[in-house]
């Protein structure tokens, strides 16, 4: 199952480079077990990047996860608590979730469309 989440954010010196920070609020919000294993996988099932649509100038939070475990443990943080702020500790910077918004999608229906299945040989 892949996830994403999207969530418009606002705040004083906000800008795009601050996906770290946020990597690191993430990870301090989150199961620390989860943490941990997050921490010595070789691969990651999630991504996480900030980034500003240019057209209407705002800034947004988009979290995206490739497995159920990573949606159980990333995404529905954000959904089962209702997150209106977040505080970067290590700048001290409020930022305020304006919105939200999720979308789930399997792989076949990323990869296949319903009508005509294509079969991949290797």
């Amino acid at each position: 199952m892949l996830a994403k989440i999207e969530m418009e954010i606002e705040g004083n010196g906000l800008d795009v480079n601050m996906s770290s920070l946020f990597h690191g609020y993430l990870m301090n919000s989150i199961d620390s077990n989860y943490v941990d294993y997050l921490h010595y996988n070789e691969t990651h099932p999630y991504t996480s990047c900030i980034y500003k649509d240019m057209e209407s100038g705002k800034i947004f939070w988009r979290i995206t996860t490739f497995n159920k475990n990573a949606y159980e443990m990333l995404i529905k943080y954000f959904l089962e608590n209702d997150i209106k702020d977040i505080y970067l500790k290590k700048k001290g910077i409020e930022v305020f979730v304006k919105s939200v918004s999720m979308t789930k999608t399997s792989f076949e229906e990323l990869f296949l469309n319903s009508e005509k299945k294509i079969k991949y040989i290797f």
